[in-house]
């Protein structure tokens, strides 16, 4: 009768604790790599204005993977897949790194009707960031923004294969 108890108590109290602190292990097969449980990834989307400014969203992963969605005034429209390159994609980090996103506001300089919103959203394996701002924004955070314009604009894009 004492295996029951043990049982749910392990269960219950021990065994997520031990999943937040060692991961989950799955018993597959050799082929499989060890991954983090999060793939950093950093978000950029860039609203309509009323001058016309390129309109899209590109997401662009630690490893290198980008995405861009070309919604008005950009060469592409639509979905897209492409790879950063690989020291433009470490430099990109490391100034996402150096940013300090937890300690940074969620909103900067808000209000212009006919300014461009511009959100910036991290996810992280502790955790996740989004900042919005038309202007005013800190220097860590246009940083950011200006490696992913330079992302958006010269990475070779090419559509996903289905």
């Amino acid at each position: 009768m004492h295996f029951l108890p043990r049982t749910i108590l392990f269960f219950v109290f021990i065994c997520p604790g031990m999943l937040l602190e060692y991961g989950c292990k799955s018993s597959g097969s050799a082929s499989e790599s060890p991954t983090s449980a999060v793939l950093r990834s950093i978000e950029m989307d860039r609203s309509v204005c009323m001058q016309g400014c390129p309109e899209y969203t590109l997401k662009v992963f630690e490893d290198g993977r980008a995405e861009f969605y070309g919604k008005g005034n950009v060469d592409k429209l639509g979905n897209f897949v492409g790879q950063v390159d690989v020291e433009f994609n470490k430099l990109l980090w490391r100034t996402v790194d150096g940013a300090d996103l937890k300690s940074k506001k969620g909103k900067y300089g808000m209000g212009n009707e006919d300014t461009q919103e511009i959100t910036i959203k991290y996810v992280g394996e502790d955790f996740k960031k989004e900042i919005i701002f038309q202007s005013f924004e800190p220097i860590e955070i246009n940083e950011i923004e200006r490696h992913l314009k330079i992302i958006a604009e010269n990475t070779e894009w090419k559509k996903p294969e289905e």
